[in-house]
């Protein structure tokens, strides 16, 4: 039983920080991709990093240059997040236990 406990806790955190990672990289990429872009790049832009870096593949050399940059800005920034939540978390745990 515990171990199930651990694989369920272990399971529903990966997927609550993937979540906030990716609500932060939707957040941040849509207002940020460039003017121009053809409407099916930007929704992969939109969708993911890699729906944005294959889409960019597809692109001349300045607008794929202009797609990529911030989508991979909002990438690292909803990693960012979900580690300071992450860490958040982990922090909040240790003090519980302790008491």
């Amino acid at each position: 039983m515990a171990t199930t406990c651990s694989d369920l806790g272990i399971s529903l955190g990966i997927a609550i920080l993937g979540s906030i990672a990716a609500a932060v990289y939707h957040g941040q990429v849509g207002a940020d991709l460039p003017a121009g872009l053809p409407p099916e790049a930007a929704a992969a832009g939109r969708d993911s990093l890699d729906g944005a870096v294959a889409a960019a593949q597809t692109l001349p050399g300045e607008l794929s240059s202009a797609m990529l940059a911030p989508a991979r800005a909002a990438f690292a920034g909803g990693l960012n997040t979900a580690a300071v939540a992450a860490a958040v978390i982990a922090a909040a745990a240790a003090g519980c236990w302790r008491r």
